[in-house]
């Protein structure tokens, strides 16, 4: 019987036995499978503000369409475009401000495209005009400046009484304007 028992002892023994290692293997399983839920749950929640943004960005494509466009806009009306080099955008600049002058009757005796500068996406155009001119219209040419398109900024400026044949009183100006030009 001692033989027997011990048979059906071993048995038991070993069904124990691979029933625990099953049950380990299934824990372990059950771990791992949770534990790649935990991070997969963990990463979807990192993504949702992301993931919402985007549909916000979506939903709000037409808006941003037109502000860009208004942008767009805004940035042709106060800088000269990329095309054509720094040098055509000085010298456009430079017929602008000579027609203007002339405009208003002043007379260039001198004028001269300086060297641009770099910054921030733009270039910065700088020319130096000697102009001569009636004191009376002095402050309609600068006026006529400001509405100048692309925006046309005064650095420097050194005025100067000019010599006058009449009655009416004359200025010299040298000026130095400046504008920007885009640079993509």
């Amino acid at each position: 019987m001692s033989k027997r028992f011990n048979a059906q002892r071993r048995a038991q023994l070993l069904i124990g036995l691979i029933s625990g290692i099953a049950i380990l293997v299934l824990c372990y399983l059950w771990l791992g499978f949770f534990n790649s839920y935990m991070q997969s749950s963990k990463e979807i929640y990192r993504y949702q503000p992301l993931m919402a943004r985007l549909v916000g960005i979506e939903k709000a494509e037409a808006q941003l369409q037109s502000a860009n466009e208004l942008a767009e806009a805004d940035i042709k009306r106060f800088v000269f475009p990329d095309q054509g080099g720094a040098d055509v955008a000085a010298a456009a600049l430079q017929q602008k401000v000579r027609n203007l002058a002339v405009e208003q009757g002043f007379t260039v005796s001198g004028s001269q495209i300086l060297p641009s500068s770099e910054g921030d996406g733009f270039q910065r155009l700088s020319i130096n005009m000697t102009l001569n001119g009636p004191m009376s219209s002095l402050v309609g040419m600068l006026d006529s400046f400001a509405l100048l398109e692309p925006t046309v900024a005064i650095s420097t400026a050194q005025l100067s009484p000019g010599r006058s044949r009449s009655n009416e009183q004359r200025v010299n100006m040298r000026i130095t304007l400046e504008a920007l030009r885009w640079r993509s």
